[in-house]
């Protein structure tokens, strides 16, 4: 049902807490609403993001917070419009060194999430509110000054 949706919606917002219904994956018509900007999927069960996802190309924020997330989803990297990326609260194991396509991204949640930050995450001279806390002493070190 959610491909049927018009074309005119720019913001989903399903977060758990606000309701029953729990995902633990979406369907391939999500891709279909290509003019969305605001995706908010939030305390659900999902482990991946469907490829049709890679025509979200107008999506700005991408909230994931609290899924099942292990590795981080592939599809993401052809959102190169993303300000606000949140996928704290996984069990994602890196951050791919792609990361730096999103020249765009302000915000960035892997809290709870990462073991690994790639040095390309240097590249984003716009990211201001980063969210990295799995060890923020080791991020520290690593990336002084940001």
């Amino acid at each position: 049902w959610i491909g049927m949706l018009s074309e005119n919606i720019y913001n989903i917002n399903i977060r758990r807490h606000d309701s029953k219904i729990k995902f633990t994956e979406l369907p391939d018509s999500f891709g279909d609403l290509r003019n969305i900007q605001i995706v908010s999927l939030q305390h659900h069960e999902i482990k991946s993001l469907p490829n049709s996802m890679k025509n979200l190309t107008n999506t700005t924020e991408l909230y994931l917070t609290d899924n099942k997330f292990i590795e981080f989803p592939e599809v993401i990297k052809f959102m190169k419009k993303l300000k606000v990326l949140d996928l704290g609260q996984n069990e994602i194991k890196e951050v791919p060194d792609w990361i730096d396509r999103f020249k765009n991204l302000r915000r960035l949640n892997v809290s709870e999430s990462i073991g690994k930050i790639p040095n390309s995450i240097l590249k984003l001279k716009k990211l201001t509110d980063k969210r990295i806390d799995y060890s923020q002493e080791a991020f520290t070190k690593k990336f002084p000054g940001i």
